[in-house]
């Protein structure tokens, strides 16, 4: 435990780690508002970070009575000891490099992940409110009414934990998954009997892929700036902002999947059919709802304002893929917009 303190200590002995950010939000957001995201420069209130420990998570007992499951969406594999911080309540994890197993303090790129993961978090919830209370308040703190009746079968979920981790279980960028509680509270809904699942979301970001290097993933193709620790650096200061906001959703229809005659239920549950782990997988589906998920940001964000025209012009590229892979789409364009929660152009009603 002394390494890790070590570690914590040199860490925060960076200067952008030096004051309290409750004491310079005003100079760090409001001043700025209007300024895009990559520019804010501002100090963490270091009391709100807890070092967790070099461990696994089931050392740290995170998960209570849930399990890694394929049921639902894909899960990302986060087993293993990692560096784990909290921080307002999002847990943050770090695979370490093989030397950082000796030291615990040689690897700047965490320093750098750290930071600006709780940075993204500040923005979201400084700049970006409603999408933040959407993604992270209100299904962490939920205000559920549980007598609501609108529920299709007898169950309802939210979330006890989002987890962001800092990994390559995968060939992309950002992937999230549920962990879904195996162990539900018996609530009434209604005149029913039914359940309450505190579910975990987890998100995952490839530490390689961000680094700019790769010339079709990652950084680079979004920002194609002269040096990958240029493309990297850019990626940190709006990218991952982007980027968690973008899972997020994805954990939202999730959690909002039982809702009668919603959207969010066609999309995720009712017969499974954007979830590449079920015998009826829809892959048209599955680039839909990517395409809703960038359009609903690409509104957001240019509505907003703040991300940079690079970042946007890229999803909406992505978008733009996702849609011409889809060779029936005004079929499915009519019986998606028979939802009340979608606009004419895709977006969720947000």
């Amino acid at each position: 435990m002394k390494k890790l303190s070590a570690f914590i200590l040199s860490l925060f002995s960076l200067t952008i780690f030096s004051q309290s950010l409750e004491l310079q939000q005003t100079r760090a957001v409001y001043k700025h508002l209007n300024a895009p995201v990559s520019s804010y420069v501002f100090d963490i209130d270091t009391s709100k970070i807890k070092a967790l420990g070099y461990k696994s998570l089931d050392s740290l007992n995170l998960y209570g009575n849930t399990k890694p499951t394929t049921i639902g969406r894909v899960i990302p594999n986060v087993k293993g000891k990692f560096y784990n911080f909290e921080y307002d309540g999002i847990f943050i994890l770090q695979t370490p490099s093989n030397a950082d197993l000796e030291t615990l303090n040689t690897n700047p790129q965490q320093n750098l992940e750290l930071y600006y993961t709780i940075r993204a978090l500040e923005i979201l919830k400084r700049r970006y409110g409603t999408l933040y209370a959407k993604l992270i308040q209100d299904v962490l703190y939920p205000s559920m009414e549980l007598a609501n009746t609108t529920h299709l079968n007898n169950w309802v979920n939210v979330f006890s934990k989002i987890v962001i981790s800092f990994n390559t279980v995968s060939n992309d960028v950002a992937i999230s998954g549920t962990y879904l509680d195996t162990a539900p509270t018996s609530i009434t809904i209604g005149n029913r009997d039914g359940f309450l699942y505190e579910n975990i979301a987890v998100v995952s970001i490839h530490p390689e892929l961000i680094k700019g290097t790769d010339p079709y993933k990652g950084a680079y193709p979004i920002y194609k700036l002269g040096t990958p620790e240029e493309n990297y650096m850019q990626f940190l200061k709006e990218g991952l902002l982007h980027a968690v906001a973008h899972e997020l959703i994805h954990r939202y229809i999730d959690i909002n999947n039982t809702k009668k005659g919603s959207i969010y239920n066609y999309i995720a549950f009712g017969n499974g059919r954007a979830n590449p782990y079920r015998s009826n997988y829809d892959k048209n589906l599955y680039n839909l709802e990517e395409a809703m998920l960038n359009q609903t940001l690409d509104v957001y964000f240019r509505t907003h304002g703040g991300l940079s025209a690079a970042l946007l012009e890229y999803y909406y590229k992505v978008q733009t893929d996702n849609l011409n892979a889809i060779p029936n789409l005004e079929a499915y364009k009519a019986t998606l917009l028979q939802y009340s929660g979608l606009n004419p152009d895709l977006s969720f009603k947000w």
